[in-house]
Order: structure tokens, then C-alpha cells, then sequence
């Protein structure tokens, strides 16, 4: 675990964790890894130079395989102690190192048995199936020159992921998608009396439940925008709003207590979380909870595969 200071310390910075890592901890950002900020694609994250260093010069993002990540992530120390505080990160990658081991299965044939398909979706995944799917791929944008009021957009040198079979697997965002399959996804979320794939009580836990309140927790208010906490996977709010973000200005929010719900995805970089700020104000003004006029648009529908992460 860092132990605080500067750049140019070396080891002594770092001392032995008190207490291990838990599944809770990996599912609701608690285990103290982090991902490094990134200015240039929005990437929210520490800011401090030894840390990044150590999280560059351990090459996790170069990790082929989900168990090369674990091993290289596992090289860097922690930004605290393990269920300290909530620290956006990518030790939700560490999932399908936990997955193959316990079922024996690749990562995305175990997700694809046991969620895509039970829920039809089709055209989701972490490596494209054919040319058909191929040239269906959205372009990824970056947001070049402001004119007035206004964007002018270029289109990306490199798409975030490649999605080819042989590149590394992203447990924690490299899935594309498209919005009538992530429909199905938020509906079956919305639907506590469909229990083909885990039982209400653990849907509930994932999209309802606050688990950084029930550890006298909480995700700070300036991260999000709008004051909330944390599921296994979502932000969660007592008025039953639940949602999250890819780092293409993908997001979704749905509201579990009557069944509404928003997606959006827009291709484009930087990443921020003002887009999730202005689809949960769209939610509560349809429930009457914020007041004033709704000058927000209607989203259009893309057929393109998108990456929601």
C-alpha cells in the first residue's frame, strides 16, 4: 500500500496492506487499485506521479490475457488500505481471472453462455464474429475545435479496442454492443420477476443496494456530478435511479421504481460524466423531482456497434 510522499521515493513509500482484497471490494471500487487520470480521454483517476509511474511502468494495460493482468496489476501498490474508500479502478478486470478459474471456461464463452445469449444479445461481445459485424462497427470520434456554442469532431486515430480475436480481453470495459441489445440488458435489470439468471435478491444487490452506506462509505459527490453511491457494477440512489458510463460517452440510467429508463451513445472523446448528469436530471424531472422546463433532446438510435462497456 502507498504510503503517501512524492515522486522519487522509491519502495519506502509502500508498506504491507493490512487486510486483504475482497470480491466485495473488486465490484464496488473499494480495493484500492486505480486507474491513472488521463486528461487527454477523460479518464477520471489518482493524480499522483509516483503512483502513475508504477502503474505504466508495469505495463498492466500491455497484460494479454486476464490472468497477465492480475499478475501485472498486482505489481503495483495500492492507492489505500482495501475497503478504505471508494476509488474508481479497474480491478473489476480481475473478474474474469475469478470467473475461468472457478468454471474452467474462457471469460466470454462463460458470459455469452450464461447472459447474452439467455437474453438474446446478439450482437454483444468482446471480439467480432464476422465481416457483417465488422463494417456495422461505430466510428470512434474526438472533439477537435469549438465554433461558438458548438463541437467540430474528427474521427479517432485508434479505436479504444481492436475487438479481434487474439487481442487481450478487457474485463473491465472492452465490450461493444449495440442499443437494442443493451435494452434487453436494462429491462431484464428493470425486471426483478425475471429470475432465469440470478435470483431477485441478487439483482436487487447489484442495482439497488448501496453497498459503500452499509461500510459507512460514499462516493464523493463531485465525482458523479449528483450525490450517490455504489451497487456491484452501477451508482445507486435512494429515489431507486441506478446507471453508468463507457469511456465513449456510453451510459445508460434507469429508474427501478417505474421502469423508465435513458441510453446514450455517442462515440466520442473525451469522456465525461456530464452526459450521466443530464440523462438521471431527465429521469427525476419525468418523476417531478426537479423542477423547470426539460430542454434536453431525444436521443436517436444508432444500429451501429458501440462500446458501453
Amino acid at each position: 500500500v502507498w504510503a503517501g510522499g512524492g515522486r522519487g521515493r522509491g519502495k519506502e513509500e509502500c508498506e504491507a496492506s493490512k487486510k486483504p482484497i475482497t470480491l466485495l471490494d473488486v465490484m464496488r471500487h473499494t480495493s484500492g487499485t486505480f486507474y491513472p487520470a488521463n486528461p487527454a480521454n477523460g479518464t477520471p483517476g489518482v493524480q499522483d506521479p509516483f503512483l502513475i509511474d508504477s502503474f505504466l511502468k508495469n505495463g498492466v494495460r500491455q497484460a494479454q490475457s486476464p490472468e497477465e493482468f492480475s499478475r501485472r496489476l498486482a505489481q503495483v501498490p495500492l492507492a489505500h488500505e482495501p475497503g478504505l474508500q471508494f476509488t474508481y479502478s479497474p480491478a473489476t478486470a480481475l473478474i474474469p481471472v475469478i470467473v475461468e478459474k472457478i468454471t474452467g471456461m474462457p471469460y466470454e464463452e462463460y458470459l455469452d453462455e450464461v447472459l447474452l445469449r439467455p437474453l438474446g444479445m446478439r450482437n454483444t461481445g468482446f471480439f467480432l464474429k464476422d465481416n457483417e459485424q465488422r463494417g456495422r462497427l461505430a466510428n470512434l470520434y474526438e472533439r477537435w475545435e469549438r465554433r461558438g456554442l458548438s463541437y467540430d469532431f474528427q474521427e479517432a486515430e485508434r479505436k479504444i479496442f481492436t475487438y479481434e480475436r487474439g487481442s487481450a480481453l478487457n474485463g473491465d470495459g472492452g465490450m461493444f454492443s449495440t442499443i437494442q441489445d443493451y435494452q434487453r440488458f436494462v429491462r431484464w435489470m428493470l425486471s426483478l420477476e425475471d429470475n432465469r439468471i440470478v435470483p431477485k435478491d441478487l439483482k436487487q444487490s447489484f442495482c439497488q443496494t448501496d453497498h459503500l452506506a452499509r461500510q459507512g462509505l460514499a462516493m464523493p459527490e463531485d465525482f458523479l456530478g449528483f450525490a450517490s453511491g455504489f451497487g456491484l457494477g452501477t451508482y445507486v440512489t435512494p429515489q431507486g435511479l441506478c446507471g453508468w458510463s463507457g469511456l465513449a460517452n456510453t451510459h445508460f440510467v434507469c429508474d427501478q421504481r417505474t421502469g423508465r429508463y435513458a441510453i446514450a451513445m455517442a462515440q466520442c472523446l473525451p469522456f465525461s460524466w456530464r452526459w450521466q448528469e443530464l440523462m438521471t436530471v431527465r429521469l427525476r424531472r419525468w418523476e417531478g423531482k426537479v423542477g423547470g422546463p426539460d430542454r434536453t433532446k431525444k436521443l436517436k438510435k444508432p444500429s451501429e456497434l458501440s462500446a458501453p462497456e
